[in-house]
């Protein structure tokens, strides 16, 4: 599993597929809505201990039990 939380059309927990990406972990999660920051993805990898939040582009590799967040843009 993995999770998308924020600016998604249908966010939630999915099931991992291998050579998973942000772009396409965000497509299946019902992709943007119309307020979403995409350039401020952040995640939290599953098997970091710290929980810390790191960036990501849309093109980077999603892991079993991370965690992105799409934030709101403000204009």
């Amino acid at each position: 599993m993995y999770f998308v939380n924020g600016e998604v059309k249908s966010p939630g927990g999915f099931s991992y597929q291998p050579g998973l990406t942000v772009r396409k972990a965000v497509t299946l999660a019902g992709g943007f809505t119309e307020r979403a920051a995409e350039k401020k993805i952040t995640v939290i990898r599953g098997n970091d201990a710290s929980h810390k939040e790191y960036g990501v582009q849309l093109d980077d590799p999603v892991f079993p039990d991370d965690i992105l967040t799409i934030p709101e843009g403000f204009w």
